[in-house]
């Protein structure tokens, strides 16, 4: 889904150099649209996601913060979906502050 929407970063590789950029310019706009909207409600009706979209924030910008975010809220469903579980804002803020 984060491929589908353009959030994931491109990569610029050749021989040895390897070199990753911003988001792919592609991508369902509609989807990404969505997605950074849900980032968005995540950050601030949740203490640790916030904690993690301020520290990103205050290096990179909040455009470029809660794009990582939407990304990160991406691996979070996936992997809730996936292990069938349910969200649990202990279990994923300890895992977003170490992350930042």
């Amino acid at each position: 889904i984060a491929h589908y929407s353009g959030l994931t970063p491109t990569e610029h590789s050749t021989g040895q150099t390897q070199g990753r950029r911003g988001r792919i310019h592609g991508g369902n706009a509609r989807c990404r649209g969505v997605l950074v909207e849900a980032a968005w409600r995540w950050v601030w009706g949740d203490a640790g996601a916030q904690r993690c979209f301020a520290e990103i924030a205050r290096r990179r910008g909040k455009q470029k913060a809660i794009v990582a975010m939407a990304r990160r809220l991406v691996r979070v469903m996936h992997t809730m979906l996936t292990q069938g579980q349910d969200y649990d804002p202990a279990r994923w803020s300890g895992q977003l502050q170490a992350a930042a």
